[in-house]
């Protein structure tokens, strides 16, 4: 697992590609964020574009012919998963470089970890690198920052408040582009309603 930080992307070999699982936020709270991540692009980085919010599962590196599998099972795997809730609660950050906004439960992250791990095993029967899941996941506002911007930063943030919830529905498996910037979306995949949400309907 790792400490919350989504990893550059690699291109290992022709053929090979960085793929990140996201959970993505929806309604109104998707777009507070997003404009969250605007102001601090354009507060702090004065150049390039902020990206859409979203929390990192996973990430994992394969090759082209294995998408199509990989899809399947995430498809066979996410569609017996159920929906699940995420709380926002203000701001943290991963010495020296990301502020972020902290999750309160990692509990339903850890479980999907749990029940991906054929996906991993198949990943690493192709001689790919190790799967990644996020141990601490968070919803990254600033990233990649170098160390003098990153403590002024986070002496800012850390004053200020921020609460916000949203259910995770489905999650979207994204694929780095060539420039390692873009992300590519290669599947939109349906949880379950939730437990909760079954019971009032």
């Amino acid at each position: 697992m790792t400490n919350g930080k989504p990893s550059q992307p690699v291109f290992i070999n022709e053929g090979m590609h960085r793929y990140r699982l996201l959970a993505l936020p929806d309604g109104e709270l998707a777009g507070k964020l997003f404009n969250e991540k605007k102001q601090f692009v354009r507060e702090y980085l004065q150049q390039g574009e902020a990206s859409l919010p979203s929390v990192t599962v996973t990430e994992f590196s394969a090759r082209d012919e294995m998408e199509e599998t990989i899809i399947r099972w995430l498809q066979r795997i996410l569609g017996e998963q159920r929906s699940f809730g995420i709380t926002l609660n203000n701001y943290s950050g991963c010495p020296d470089h990301t502020v972020f906004l902290r999750i309160q439960d990692h509990g339903p992250f850890h479980e999907l970890a749990v029940q991906l791990k054929p996906i991993a095993e198949y990943v690493s029967s192709y001689d790919c690198p190790p799967v990644k899941f996020v141990k601490q996941p968070n919803l990254p506002i600033g990233e990649n920052l170098d160390g003098v911007l990153y403590e002024r930063v986070i002496g800012e943030y850390s004053r200020r408040d921020f609460h916000g919830s949203f259910e995770v529905k489905e999650l979207m498996l994204v694929r780095a582009t060539a420039g390692g910037r873009e992300q590519d979306r290669r599947a939109v995949l349906r949880l379950l309603p939730s437990l909760a949400g079954h019971q009032t309907s």
